[in-house]
């Protein structure tokens, strides 16, 4: 893994605001390619995968996260929600699947009052 070392936790900071303002002021849509490139990793698994020191791992997922809303919000317009629907499958692990979350508790009542006939 390569990843730029920089000298400051701002510094980084920096560099993700930076790329992210270039992708505002180009009209292009921020990536976790793109983000990971700029940062200096050699692909968009490493940037995906990275458990580097505590301050720059927190820049890189708060980074990732706004590229994530970025993205879901796409899922609202009609001609980019499929595209949006693929990256946030394969970056973000989404699944539209109709997942049952909460199973139901059995339960067992015990009566101890029964009067017998």
């Amino acid at each position: 893994m390569m990843i730029h070392h920089y000298s400051t936790p701002d510094e980084m900071q920096n560099t993700i605001d930076a790329y992210l303002n270039k992708c505002e002021a180009n009209h292009k849509p921020p990536t976790v390619s793109g983000l990971a490139y700029t940062l200096g990793f050699l692909s968009r698994n490493e940037i995906l995968n990275y458990n580097g020191q505590k301050v720059s791992s927190t820049l890189i997922k708060r980074a990732l996260l706004m590229i994530e809303t970025y993205v879901e919000e796409c899922l609202f317009d009609k001609d980019k929600h499929k595209g949006a629907l693929f990256s946030l499958r394969c970056s973000y692990g989404w699944n539209d699947k109709n997942v049952n979350m909460y199973k139901p508790v059995e339960q067992t009542i015990i009566v101890n009052d029964v009067k017998k006939p």
